[in-house]
């Protein structure tokens, strides 16, 4: 498994946004990758996981067992952060919602 901690400007945002993103192993009852997913064939479903109010990018990281959960059923998780929008556009900040 891999966590991923990326930093990136967007455009639409005109801000620095973070992002976290888990990426498991999917591996066999002997430890071994399974080979559809490490040629690529195969693609692991995501799951977007969004902070609370008082959270940010790595709350569901340091707050639960996501990184065990993402390995045991085998999702890929992303997980934005988002400032204290409620995850909509705001006349005077943020447009995250339209691009």
């Amino acid at each position: 498994m891999s966590i991923h901690s990326n930093n990136f400007y967007s455009n639409v945002l005109r801000q620095s946004v973070q992002v976290q993103v888990i990426l498991p192993e999917p591996v066999n009852a002997v430890g071994q990758i399974l080979p559809d997913y490490s040629s690529g064939e195969q693609q692991l479903p995501t799951v977007w996981l969004l902070h609370g109010l008082g959270g940010d990018a790595t709350s569901w990281l340091r707050r639960t067992e996501i990184e065990l959960l993402a390995t045991q059923y085998r999702v890929a998780v992303v997980m934005p952060e988002t400032g204290r929008g409620f995850y909509t556009n705001m006349v005077h900040g943020p447009r995250y919602w339209i691009t």
